[in-house]
């Protein structure tokens, strides 16, 4: 991802979701993605191949099950109110 802060300035977003993505994707790799070696020769501005957003939302709702399961522990509750001050738990 170090490809992406160096070099992304606004370039074309491309979505994993959207049909015909992959023939959207530049040939010589200058894109950025996750498990993707951009090329570090690759000429700004790079576009950023974007996770489907139906993946991420099932990653954000996997996150926050978590995150509520172990919230019904009173334990872990007041261990959050010690942390962050809150008596909204």
């Amino acid at each position: 991802m170090a490809a992406f802060h160096r070099q992304h300035h606004h370039g074309p977003y491309l979505f994993q979701d959207a049909p015909g993505y992959a023939a959207a994707l530049p040939a010589n790799g200058y894109y950025v993605a996750m498990e993707h070696s951009t090329p570090p020769h690759a000429p700004a501005p790079l576009s950023p191949l974007v996770p489907s957003l139906t993946s991420g939302i099932a990653a954000l709702s996997k996150g926050l099950r978590g995150t509520s399961s172990a919230l019904r522990d009173s334990g872990a509750r007041q261990r959050v109110r010690v942390e962050f001050g809150t008596s909204s738990l």
